[in-house]
């Protein structure tokens, strides 16, 4: 009898914990379903863009330089969001963020000229700032310091969900159709009409809005999300680019080496769902020992990949997506409770820019050490590098205890 009232309240417990991770502003949930078409159009984007021109023949250098120069252009968006924030507020730079992908796929549309191609695909790298940066400061804004970390973690998983969902839309439509554009700009339109009369958040007040850290504060705090974040870009990007490598190497079948890419994505998107539930739960120093742990997971996880039957290997695979998925996910979630709203755009388009840096060098490094290696190559250089960083910050959450 005991046993079944401890299973009830258990059960219930968990209800209430669940509703309360649901239970958010009304304007964050109105605004989510207009940016994750946005965001999913500009994912089709990407994907269809580069399978294009592959399709007519271009050289893999020079498709190689057209998805560099997007990159560069995200980051470059990431640098400007801030200031244009500051200056026009976040809703007007989310629109222009709007006009600009609707430019670059008017550019895919209306040419096939390479010269036009790369100028709208720096176009759209730039506007998917608006899609990362601007919209996670106007989450922000929309909810109570209390909420913000379920905001952030829930923005994280439907904005996982939306640009996993790209290639599986681009395939249900057909990639040797006028299709995949038409339905990128439609959502692109439909995006820009239900947030067309948004308010700017940036305009409303917030009970933290008049507080500053000093500056040496805001660093000290700084670097480690920083870290985390290059981090983050690195071994993800690093390892989901050259998985299916490793896994052909392996002994694999292309169809089962593309497969390891897709349970990392299941692990990444699994894993919002506790943060979801946890986020404003956890103290500032479970937040960092959660960031350590995650960046531990990884490094032992390219340890073992190599070491364990292939059974096992794709479950490793689901834990490695959950490290993935979480470093960032905890590190924005922290940088939004520690700093205040007018200090909180600066670092979270900071952070942005070094996921991209990370996410420049982590193929060039992974595929690198899989050339000197491919049974080793991720452990020695991507494991060891999240094995010693991981041990560096433990230091640094010791420290912070001991503070």
């Amino acid at each position: 009898m005991s046993m079944s009232t401890t299973r009830s309240n258990d059960e219930a417990s968990l209800s209430r914990r669940l509703a309360q991770a649901l239970l958010l502003e009304y304007r964050v949930w109105r605004l989510w379903p207009p940016m994750m078409a946005a965001l999913l159009a500009a994912s089709m984007l990407m994907v269809y863009t580069v399978v294009a021109l592959a399709e007519r023949g271009i050289s893999p250098m020079i498709i190689g330089l057209f998805s560099a120069l997007l990159w560069t252009a995200m980051l470059l968006g990431t640098v400007i969001a801030n200031p244009l924030m500051k200056r026009f507020g976040s809703a007007r730079a989310y629109k222009a963020g709007l006009l600009l992908s609707l430019v670059a796929l008017g550019g895919f549309s209306l040419s096939d000229a390479l010269p036009v191609w790369f100028a709208a695909n720096a176009v759209l790298g730039v506007s998917v700032a608006a899609h990362w940066v601007v919209a996670q400061m106007m989450i922000v804004n929309s909810v109570p310091p209390e909420q913000r970390g379920r905001a952030l973690s829930f923005d994280q998983l439907l904005g996982g969900m939306s640009v996993a969902a790209a290639p599986l839309v681009l395939t249900a439509l057909g990639m040797n159709t006028p299709l995949p554009l038409v339905v990128s700009g439609f959502l692109l339109v439909t995006a820009g009409v239900l947030l067309f009369n948004e308010r700017d958040p940036m305009a409303q007040p917030q009970p933290d809005t008049a507080e500053r850290l000093p500056r040496r504060r805001v660093w000290a705090l700084a670097a480690p999300l920083l870290v985390i974040a290059l981090l983050s870009g690195i071994a993800e990007n690093g390892s989901n680019s050259v998985l299916p490598v490793y896994g052909i190497g392996s002994g694999l079948s292309a169809e089962e080496a593309s497969l390891l890419v897709t349970l990392v994505g299941v692990g990444n998107v699994l894993i919002q769902i506790p943060i979801s539930l946890l986020a404003d739960r956890l103290s500032l120093r479970q937040l960092r020992q959660a960031m350590t742990g995650a960046v531990l997971l990884i490094g032992i996880g390219l340890w073992l990949l190599p070491l364990l039957p292939r059974e096992v290997t794709w479950g490793l695979m689901v834990l490695l997506g959950a490290g993935f998925g979480s470093l960032y996910t905890l590190a924005v979630i922290q940088s939004g409770r520690v700093y205040p709203v007018a200090q909180l755009g600066d670092i979270v388009a900071m952070m942005a820019s070094m996921a991209i840096i990370g996410a420049i060098i982590g193929p060039g490094v992974g595929g690198f050490a899989l050339t000197l290696s491919p049974r080793w190559g991720l452990a020695v250089s991507l494991g060891t590098l999240m094995l010693a960083a991981g041990g560096g910050l433990a230091l640094w959450s010791l420290q912070r205890k001991k503070g």
